[in-house]
């Protein structure tokens, strides 16, 4: 499932403003992700994170981004067992805090296309009680191509 990333308007605004000196902009110590039940959208407004028994964003790391502005998790993002249902999962925030807090960047969850070699359709899943949710290291591709 490599997922790619867009950024928020939030984001793309907090950018542009401490590029162009308008506004400092300190990036958080740690980055969260949350699961949606559609993509957020680039406003961060659209879907609801899930909620339900054992539901928690997860910290991410990520490696160093590479020459060509693209940066994968290092890490798998492993997310705590289900102990009642969350609910349909397809979409994904980067967030900047573990509760509330700001959506950065944002996409929908992705599976290879049987029938197009190479190429990525969404993907909603229901996981079951007792259930373990992972996104494994190199699936989570934030781009700046």
């Amino acid at each position: 499932m490599p997922t790619i990333a867009a950024k928020t308007n939030y984001m793309a605004q907090a950018i542009l403003n401490h590029l162009l000196s308008k506004d400092e902009y300190t990036p958080p110590s740690t980055m969260y992700v949350g699961l949606y039940d559609v993509d957020p959208g680039k406003a961060g407004t659209d879907g609801t994170e899930v909620t339900g028994g054992g539901y928690a964003r997860q910290p991410v790391t990520f490696g160093d981004v590479s020459g060509e502005g693209v940066v994968v998790n290092s890490e798998a993002v492993i997310f705590p067992d289900v102990t009642s249902p969350w609910g349909s999962v397809a979409g994904f925030a980067l967030l900047d805090a573990e509760t509330g807090g700001n959506i950065l960047y944002r996409g929908d969850l992705e599976r290879m296309d049987p029938d197009n070699p190479g190429e990525y359709i969404p993907q909603a899943t229901t996981p079951a009680v007792g259930d373990v949710f992972i996104i494994k290291a190199g699936q989570l591709v934030l781009s700046e191509r």
